[in-house]
């Protein structure tokens, strides 16, 4: 039987990060099929302050850390692993560093950077409090 805290925390913390990881993957192969970013609506000449000339690194990024990179919280979450939530915590803390980074260096150009951003804060947010319970529950066991 499924304890409560992995039936309702670690269940919205799975979907949360896997639908993340999910939507990272069009993103990072559009932008490594087409480095100039053209093809997601985006131009080179947003990177001027920044250390790329184009796309090609940030779309391995999307691709690899964030997409791909997702699969590991959630096999822990989904295989219920102790390693699972901090797991979680790590990879919302990537995307929230991520974010971050794309605002210092391009600024904010599109909606989805604040909504991606309050994600990576879910995601932790999520992940703390699934870990808190997990440890209450060994604890209280």
């Amino acid at each position: 039987m499924t304890e409560p805290w992995q039936s309702r925390v670690s269940t919205v913390l799975l979907l949360i990060v896997a639908l993340t990881g999910l939507g990272a993957l069009p993103a990072g192969i559009g932008l490594l099929a087409e480095p100039s970013g053209a093809g997601l609506g985006m131009s080179p000449g947003m990177l001027a302050h920044g250390p790329f000339h184009d796309f090609a690194i940030p779309g391995l990024f999307l691709l690899l850390v964030l997409g791909l990179g997702a699969a590991i919280p959630v096999w822990g979450l989904w295989r219920r692993r102790r390693w699972g939530a901090r797991a979680a915590a790590a990879y919302g803390a990537v995307l929230l560093a991520w974010i971050t980074a794309q605002a210092l260096i391009i600024g904010i150009v599109s909606p989805l950077q604040p909504v991606y951003g309050t994600i990576g804060l879910l995601i932790v947010a999520f992940a703390l409090a699934a870990a808190r319970e997990a440890r209450a529950h060994v604890g209280g066991a």
